[in-house]
Formats: structure tokens, sequence, C-alpha cells
């Protein structure tokens, strides 16, 4: 992609696409399947600079929800120190489930930074249904004020159970939108 003045040419395997006029600062560009491999994002500085949104895609089956907080089961991405979460939720394919009433409690966080940080840890029975299936939203519900921690290192999501009661069934899918702040 080559800039010229307030157009953008973008180039797909070597051919020039259709020109595109910047409005503000967004840019609508059409690029065929396939044709994207890879993108290199700025570093995050102290300069003033768009950051790029982005968001991990995380699939969660009940048997990588393990039952204690000092050995919790780390699933997805590594994220970056300085991440911040902005908006998290989650799609639960299939509804959880644990031996005995459901009393079984599921959190997920970041170790140190966030324990319980993204779902606070709540009974599969608790109101609201929160481990049914459907869409949840979870802590960070796009409100600036319940954004998440600063990670002051790179981390994996933590799943924890809790509760005595071992998971029988259950899968969700975790959406994390995130930016890389700069302290």
């Amino acid at each position: 992609m080559a800039e010229t003045g307030t157009k953008v040419i973008l180039t797909v395997n070597g051919v020039e696409q259709k020109p595109s006029t910047l409005s503000g600062t967004m840019l609508d560009a059409l690029v065929d399947d396939g044709a994207l491999k890879e993108a290199k994002l700025q570093a995050p500085s102290t300069d003033d600079v768009l950051l790029a949104h982005r968001v991990a895609r995380i699939e969660i089956p009940y048997t990588d929800i393990e039952t204690t907080a000092s050995s919790p089961y780390q699933i997805g991405p590594t994220f970056p120190i300085n991440t911040v979460i902005k908006q998290a939720y989650y799609e639960v394919d299939t509804t959880f489930t644990s031996g005995g009433g459901d009393a079984a409690t599921i959190s997920l966080g970041f170790l140190t930074d966030d324990v319980a940080g993204i779902v606070a840890a709540t009974a599969i029975s608790a109101g609201g249904n929160v481990f049914d299936a459907g869409g949840h939203n979870c802590i960070q519900d796009g409100d600036f004020a319940n954004r998440s921690e600063i990670l002051t290192a790179a981390r994996k999501i933590n799943c924890v159970r809790a509760g005595g009661q071992d998971l029988t069934a259950g899968s969700m899918v975790l959406f994390v939108e995130y930016v890389i702040a700069v302290p």
C-alpha cells in the first residue's frame, strides 16, 4: 500500500485496486479472501498513534477448566505486557453442568493482574444462568470504567473451577477485545 496525499493505493498480488479516499482517519477497502496473510502494526509508543483494535477468539471446553487457583489451566494466546481488555463476551454452545446440583463455580482471569477479572467466580446454578447456552457479557462490557487492569507481564487467561464438583459438560467461545496501552 502506498500513500499519496489523501488517497491510498491498495495493491493485491501486485495488481492495483480501485483507489479509496480517506475520510477522517478511517479507510474502507475490499481485500480478496486469502489475499491478506499478515499485517504489521505500528508498535505502541508515547506518541499520538492509531492503536490496533485486536480481538482474540478462544474456545473453552469444560475439560480446560481446572480445579485450583494455584495451578489454573491457561488458555488462548499470550496477551502482551500492557494489554488492556476493553470488552469481553462469550457464547455458550453447550450448557455447563457439574455433578450434584451444578454448585461448581467457574472464573476466568489473569494470574496476578486480574485473577477473576474477566468472569468473576460464579456458580453454574446461580441466577442469571450465565453458563447456560447463549451469549453473555463479561466484566469488561465496553464501558471505560469496566476495563481490565493493565497486564504487568505477558500472560494467558486462566480458567479456574471451584466448588468441589467436577464439570460434566459445557463449552463456550470467549471473545476478548483489547489494545496494548502505553504506561
